[in-house]
């Protein structure tokens, strides 16, 4: 999580593979207890609009905006069983991976008109439409 300057409050959800890699200053690794928290559910919170207002809250104004280690602790985390969690997550994975099917059939749709504009101009002023 971004805890300093322009992107406070961004979030990414990394996955065991990249254990031991290291982050700056102006990130923190927020690595709950598996036993009472699933991470990827604790990430989807953060990046709510429940999570985010709560840590908007929490930052101070100053030359640079930061939050520090104890304000963040002061966050509030809805804990749902486990089991809630995970089949939450599942549900938001798949809502994820649909979101990200559109956009890339979004992309491609936009190229294809972009392409397809030249040539329909190029038609219209021969008189050929």
């Amino acid at each position: 999580m971004a805890v300093r300057g322009a992107t406070i409050g961004k979030t990414a959800f990394v996955s065991s593979e990249y254990a031991g890699f290291n982050i700056n200053a102006n990130l923190l690794r927020l690595k709950p207890n598996h036993k009472v928290l699933d991470g990827k559910f604790f990430w989807y919170f953060m990046k709510s609009a429940l999570g985010q207002n709560q840590f908007q809250q929490l930052v101070t104004s100053t030359a640079k905006q930061t939050i520090t280690v104890p304000n963040l602790k002061s966050i509030q985390v809805p804990v749902p069983p486990l089991e809630e969690q995970r089949r939450l997550v599942a549900y938001l994975d798949g809502l994820q991976a649909q979101v990200s099917a559109l956009r890339a059939a979004q992309s491609e749709t936009g190229k294809a008109l972009s392409a397809l504009m030249p040539s329909v101009l190029d038609r219209a002023f021969k008189g050929e439409l």
